[in-house]
């Protein structure tokens, strides 16, 4: 029971914490994010959550990065753009990352 309040938890922050990163991005660069990245943003976090918290395989960060810049370069943005993408994927991976080894860390050391 208690490892699934922090499944639950681990997830909905990794929901929560777009809120926090779409924030940032349009108080520091005047950028507002279309909705389509926001929900890319989410799924990455929760992949990245569930694959980290389940297996212990952080090689799952590689391949969230390689595809995403796959698909930025696929889409031929102007150089601010960019920037302004790169720092969203970077926030994003270290928010998942974080929520992730928290998660992973409550389960081995607090849980019985």
């Amino acid at each position: 029971m208690n490892q699934l309040i922090i499944y639950i938890s681990g997830i909905s922050l990794c929901a929560l914490v777009g809120i926090f990163i779409q924030m940032f991005l349009k108080v520091v660069f005047g950028y507002s994010s279309p909705k389509i990245s926001v929900w890319i943003g989410i799924l990455e976090r929760m992949v990245i959550f569930i694959v980290i918290v389940l297996s212990g395989n952080f090689s799952i960060v590689g391949w969230v990065l390689g595809a995403k810049s796959v698909a930025r370069f696929a889409r031929g943005k102007d150089e601010s753009e960019v920037e302004v993408y790169y720092v969203g994927t970077l926030l994003s991976l270290l928010f998942g990352l974080s929520i992730a080894i928290a998660a992973r860390a409550m389960m081995e050391n607090c849980l019985p």
